[in-house]
């Protein structure tokens, strides 16, 4: 956790063992009435396993990428998302997405950062040197 009010989850699930690993953590370990889900992926990655593993327990999706070049465009995952029916936000700047996330999650909800090693650092960088807790 890097911020508690609200509560902001990152982890690194950036493949499908990860995601799964993630899924298993968030139903076990954590309780909350919403689950918003801010991925992003690296295109050389399992997207659409990942993407089948994480998106049914969010309650809300925004997709967004990382700023380096290996990263699926958010617009990729939101077509790999199309076929199970999910609805989702594209937010392509990361601050920007997460400043979203951050406004739809209420006291009992989590946001959860992940998808992507390099997402969870960009994240991290977005919260600590504020200070926000």
């Amino acid at each position: 956790m890097v911020a508690s009010s609200p509560r902001v989850l990152l982890d690194g699930a950036h493949n499908l063992a990860g995601a799964q690993f993630l899924k298993e953590a968030l139903a076990k370990e954590f309780q909350f009435r919403r689950l918003i889900l801010l991925i992003g992926i690296l295109k050389d990655k399992d997207v659409r396993g990942i993407l089948r593993t994480l998106a049914p327990m969010a309650d809300h999706l925004i997709l967004s990428q990382p700023s380096i070049e290996r990263a699926a465009p958010a617009a990729f995952l939101k077509q790999a998302l199309r076929t199970k029916g999910k609805k989702a936000d594209i937010v392509e700047d990361l601050q920007e997405a997460i400043q979203k996330g951050l406004s739809m999650t209420g006291p009992e909800d989590l946001l959860c950062i992940t998808g992507s090693l390099y997402m969870v650092g960009e994240a991290k960088a977005y919260f600590q040197p504020r200070g926000i807790s």
